[in-house]
């Protein structure tokens, strides 16, 4: 985990740096309460702020000419035109930002004090932030905006003050908070405060609940690369959809905050009073006096906000140290995992009778192997089978799997894939693609058909599975993790409910499993649900980061059978196979250590997700716990060159060939160009830290 805690820094700093240039189950675990990260609030404070100055600022004439439009009273109020010759007239540029000093001074801590509050009580609203109502959303928004508004108040009357008096009234911020004091005592900085308060709840609430559900539905069509101007864009529209509904309130504080300048006496009694008599006075449209220039002001004032918010927020970077903490109910709830598979591996050891003599090896054809038998009774054990094959002589993952397909399958017979296209290499071994004469299925008379996923979800298609067994169907391939694809991992149950709709079209179908990176995610595997055969590598879970290499075998023994005579020859099969001692120990070793280990890895993976997933990049599965655990997290980049540099830190991150670059180039097996950071002590080993 530490390892995994220092190259996520380092990546997740390089990706961010290089971007400015199936059924899921519910999780059932109780979250704990949340805690507020003082660092995660100091970013946000300080990301609210720059933006809130940035957006005032550049809109300050807009914003000074509305509240001068919003205090003229009549049916003929003053033009836009008019209110700029009126500033213009005071003769200096200054006078298009009066009050703005007092704007950033007020809007800084309010901007910055309204976004934190949100992201808190987002946290005390829901258990889980990332599954929240909209409704839900606008009560947090709006709880947010009413307390940084109620802290900042005065601010706000000295602001307006300075706005919509006459040049010369006031020599500046505290000039004019001294003479209200002086003259209208402690109250007047509060006048208006309750038509201030009513109209920030639905102001604050639709502002940041439509902006927040703009930006999911942006990230997901930008890839989470949505371009400046769309994010602009959105910002505009959300706040534009707050103004309309708050407006009249809005300028019912402004109105209040205006009066008795100076000694004059006050018009308004209170809220209630400014709207009767303004509504009798100048009609509906003068509750929206200066809404059309509230508009240009406030429509790039708030996208400009939401923009600087975004870019400060991914800028500052995430705390690394803080989402491991977060992450420690979902820790805790791994190692439970850890814990059950520990368990069954040693009851697996205890029941072969384990003893230093299986670690003897053997030579030459490796007749009497006692350790190779050993070891194969274990396997099948962990795996819920009825036996199993362990073998160092199986190069990959992918070669285990072809020599089951090739043991099973004669001519004539149909391969199903069942979970859309199987992983990459394993295209070549069926006859996809590849060079003609190499000696795949299809050139031996295999059929192949492909059931693709369901639209939309990503899982199984039940429904066409229901009816996809042919007469000449005689295997069905699941694969179990996502690997490259846009898919969730199937779980031990979808495997469950495979099985069962397949073998009541034809039980004679084989059901077989490509088991690779699977192993020990959950407290079973697939023999416990019915399935006839699973396969994998020893250089990923079950050789828990020290086998060599190698690769398994487990199933129906008739099964195992076949697949070892495609390995070594008819008639020869599991009773050869030397490996040595030292070799066969370690996998004895390293199969003991898998459950350990690969909850490691899921460990890593969270982390991964949650701090990505702060970076703004999209993850799968998305950070938190997952239904089922997935030893792959996949994070959608958006470009080639940013999988380079996030490649490049995990690279340099790790123990062996940290001054290595990874490029793009062609590796057997697959079609595409395919970059690796590979720093780890068994090459290709994914259980420990990698990316590719």
């Amino acid at each position: 985990m530490i390892a995994a805690q220092a190259a996520m820094e380092a990546a997740a700093s390089q990706a961010a740096w290089e971007r400015s240039g199936g059924r899921l189950e519910e999780q059932e675990e109780e979250v704990d309460e949340y805690v507020v990260d003082p660092a995660r609030t100091a970013k946000l404070l300080v990301s609210g702020g720059i933006a809130g100055a940035l957006s005032r600022t550049a809109t300050a004439p807009i914003d000074r000419l509305k509240m001068l439009l919003q205090i003229q009273e009549g049916r003929t109020p003053m033009t836009m035109r008019q209110g700029f010759k009126q500033m213009a007239a005071e003769g200096t540029m200054s006078a298009f930002f009066r009050g703005n000093g007092t704007n950033v001074v007020k809007i800084a801590p309010e901007t910055a004090i309204k976004l934190t509050l949100n992201d808190v009580l987002k946290h005390a609203v829901v258990s889980d932030p990332d599954d929240i109502t909209p409704a839900q959303r606008m009560l947090a928004g709006a709880l947010a905006g009413g307390s940084a508004q109620a802290l900042i108040y005065p601010l706000e009357l000295v602001r307006t003050r300075l706005a919509v008096c006459p040049s010369g009234t006031y020599g500046g911020i505290f000039d004019c908070a001294g003479k209200v004091l002086r003259q209208e005592g402690v109250r007047a900085f509060y006048r208006g405060i309750v038509p201030s308060m009513i109209g920030i709840l639905p102001y604050a609430g639709v502002d940041i609940a439509a902006f927040e559900l703009l930006k999911e539905r942006l990230l997901d069509e930008y890839d989470n690369h949505p371009p400046a101007h769309v994010i602009l864009g959105a910002g505009m529209l959300s706040s534009s959809l707050a103004q309309f509904v708050s407006y009249p309130l809005a300028l019912t504080r402004t109105r209040l905050q205006a009066q008795g300048v100076g000694g004059q006496a006050v018009r308004y009694t209170g809220m209630m009073d400014v709207l009767r008599r303004t509504f009798a006075n100048e009609g509906f449209r003068g509750l929206y006096k200066g809404a059309g220039t509230n508009l240009c002001k406030l429509a790039p004032a708030a996208g400009i906000s939401w923009f600087v918010f975004e870019e400060t927020k991914l800028a500052l970077g995430v705390d690394i140290w803080a989402c491991a903490e977060e992450l420690q109910p979902v820790f805790s709830e791994i190692d439970r995992l850890i814990a059950a598979n520990v368990a069954r591996t040693q009851r697996a050891f205890a029941t072969a009778r384990i003893g230093p003599h299986h670690f003897l090896g053997s030579t030459g054809y490796g007749h009497g192997d006692l350790g190779r038998g050993a070891l194969d009774q274990i396997m099948a054990d962990v795996m819920g089978m009825e036996a199993a094959a362990v073998r160092i002589q199986f190069v990959s993952g992918t070669h285990a799997i072809a020599c089951a397909l090739f043991g099973v399958l004669r001519p004539g017979d149909e391969l199903l894939s069942v979970a859309g296209s199987p992983y990459d290499t394993l295209e070549e071994v069926i006859g996809v693609r590849g060079t003609p004469g190499s000696g795949s299925l299809a050139e031996h008379g295999v059929g192949y058909r492909v059931l693709p996923l369901a639209p939309g979800s990503g899982a199984i298609d039940w429904g066409a599975l229901a009816t996809a067994v042919k007469p000449e169907t005689r295997m069905a391939l699941l694969q179990r993790s996502c690997g490259y694809a846009d898919r969730p991992t199937l779980s031990l149950e979808d495997i469950r409910r495979a099985v069962q709709v397949i073998k009541a079209q034809s039980p004679r179908v084989v059901v077989a499993v490509d088991n690779c990176y699977g192993e020990f995610t959950d407290t079973a595997e697939p023999g416990a649900v019915g399935a006839d055969l699973c396969m994998g590598s020893l250089i990923k879970n079950p050789g828990g980061t020290l086998v060599p290499g190698g690769g398994y075998v487990a199933g129906k023994r008739h099964l195992v059978d076949a697949a070892l005579a495609r390995l070594t020859a008819p008639g020869i099969g599991s009773e050869a196979g030397a490996v040595n001692g030292e070799t066969l120990r370690l996998m004895f070793q390293g199969l003991y250590a898998a459950p350990q280990t690969t909850g490691e890895a899921l460990k890593g993976g969270r982390l991964a997700a949650a701090v990505m997933q702060g970076a703004g990049y999209g993850v799968t599965p998305a950070s938190g716990a997952c239904r089922p655990w997935s030893a792959i997290t996949a994070i959608r980049l958006g470009s080639p060159h940013a999988m380079a540099a996030f490649a490049s830190a995990v690279q340099a991150s790790s123990p062996i060939g940290s001054y290595v670059t990874p490029t793009p180039g062609v590796t057997p097996g697959y079609a595409d160009p395919v970059v690796f950071a590979d720093g780890t002590f068994v090459a290709g080993s994914t259980s420990e830290l990698g990316a590719d």
